[in-house]
């Protein structure tokens, strides 16, 4: 159907898989470029091996700290050697990728922002030049409906944050260090409540298939498009479910009404969905009903 990437990640930790590996040699001997997103903590010589072996693009790895005050914040009660543990594997899978002539997989440094680290922002990106990492990331913490609110930045931490992170950009230029700082300040600057800015179009370019088959549009829609156990994925895609459900994403106020079921709160995907609503918004209204 010409989907050309694949993302391995979870509900958890996807390197916990028995056969993650073997998903991965699969997904790359049928043409997939594929990510996987870990915590990092099960990166040793092993598994630095299975990833050259695997063939393996891209590896994503999630780290809510760069300082141990800000790992014994945001991960309680967890060891926090386990920081130290997740830096010495990422930089040593990273020489070893020079010492072997390899690119891939391409490494990137992951990191959720909240109240606890917002302050570390420039400590981050020097961490992903420290490991030799070719990438570093970001991303507005997600406070589940509020239920997280203590841990959200308040408008005054936010525009702190945002001058950080205008700052840290021609940082990560001077390095040549890939970077989705604008991606984040857009993020920030249209807010937790994106569905009065922007209509959802994810329903065209992307879908989320859990372990048990279950067909969703993304991590955030809760919204059943079908089961992959007893229909085929082509058959699901094209129809009535996803169909209804691409024709009220595709408008602010359709979008909104769906809020019970789909939580759009701070979405990783608005910088496709301005893409795309930039030019769509004029064609639109000359097809009718999509």
């Amino acid at each position: 159907m010409g989907t050309r990437s694949l993302i391995l990640t979870g509900d958890g930790e996807p390197m916990l898989h028995s056969r993650i590996f073997e998903m991965i040699s699969m997904a790359k001997a049928t043409g997939f470029h594929v990510t996987l997103v870990t915590n990092g903590t099960l990166i040793n010589s092993d598994t630095i091996r299975a990833f050259f072996e695997s063939r393996l693009d891209a590896l994503q790895v999630s780290l809510w700290a760069s300082t141990e005050e800000e790992y014994e914040k945001n991960y309680p009660g967890v060891p926090i050697q386990n920081l130290q543990k997740v830096v010495e594997s990422v930089a040593g899978l990273n020489t070893l990728k020079v010492k072997n002539r390899s690119k891939l997989p391409s490494v990137f440094l992951h990191q959720p922002i909240n109240r606890n680290n917002y302050r570390g922002v420039g400590a981050f990106l020097e961490l992903a030049r420290a490991t030799r990492c070719e990438a570093v990331s970001f991303a507005p913490f997600y406070t589940w409906r509020g239920a997280l609110n203590a841990f959200a930045l308040s408008p005054d931490e936010e525009q702190s944050l945002l001058h950080s992170l205008k700052n840290i950009e021609k940082r990560a230029r001077s390095l040549r260090l890939g970077h989705n700082i604008g991606q984040t300040r857009l993020r920030y600057f249209i807010g937790r409540q994106v569905w009065r800015h922007l209509p959802c179009y994810i329903g065209w370019i992307h879908t989320r298939i859990k372990a048990d088959g279950t067909v969703l549009p993304c991590s955030r829609c809760d919204i059943p498009m079908g089961n992959i156990g007893t229909d085929p994925f082509r058959e699901i895609w094209n129809g009535l479910p996803y169909r209804n459900f691409r024709r009220q994403a595709s408008t602010r106020e359709g979008l909104a009404s769906l809020d019970q079921q789909c939580n759009c709160e701070s979405c990783c995907f608005i910088k496709d969905n301005a893409r795309v609503y930039r030019y769509f918004k004029w064609i639109r209204p000359l097809l009718g009903i999509i």
